[in-house]
């Protein structure tokens, strides 16, 4: 922060609202939000930053202290890890058994799924061998019926001519 900032009427200091916010240990939207609610003078520098004319028994706020006795002393390093450790063991334990069992599932529904295309490709084989000895039956079927027809075209033609003719061929 600069001089400038500190040489203001009756120990008032300029701040932006971010070192505000800094001072006092807030977001800078409640620092925006208490000099609405206060009133606080503000100012629009040069550089077009907002500067705000902070009285001096509210700009260093104190942050909060707690003295409590009956806190347990900080834990080190290692016993944090450890009991860190221990805590994510406790949930990973069943989470991979879970992995484990799923990865196992999915393994055999894949080599089902491989059976069953292997099944679905033998169909179609299948399929595709009937379709082409249908084929071949209707298109014996056809020439036999053709055959027929020709056959009962000769003896009808046969029956039709007179007597005489069918001796003189």
């Amino acid at each position: 922060m600069s001089d400038i900032s500190l040489a203001v009427v009756d120990g008032a200091r300029r701040m932006t609202y971010a070192e505000l916010a800094a001072v006092r240990g807030i977001s800078k939207h409640a620092a925006e939000t208490l000099v609405r609610r206060r009133k606080w003078l503000k100012q629009i520098g040069n550089d077009g930053v907002v500067r705000v004319l902070v009285p001096p028994d509210e700009a260093p706020r104190r942050q909060r202290v707690t003295t409590n006795t009956d806190c347990d002393p900080p834990l080190s390093a290692p016993l944090i890890r450890e009991v860190v450790g221990e805590a994510v063991g406790a949930y990973i334990g069943p989470l991979t058994a879970q992995l484990e069992r799923e990865t196992i599932r999915a393994e055999r529904a894949e080599r089902q799924l491989e059976v069953e295309r292997q099944r679905v490709e033998d169909s179609r084989k299948r399929i595709d061998e009937l379709h082409t000895a249908l084929a071949d039956a209707v298109t014996a079927e056809r020439i036999a019926a053709g055959e027929a027809a020709a056959l009962r075209t000769i003896v009808t033609g046969l029956q039709e001519r007179p007597w005489w003719r069918r001796w003189f061929r």
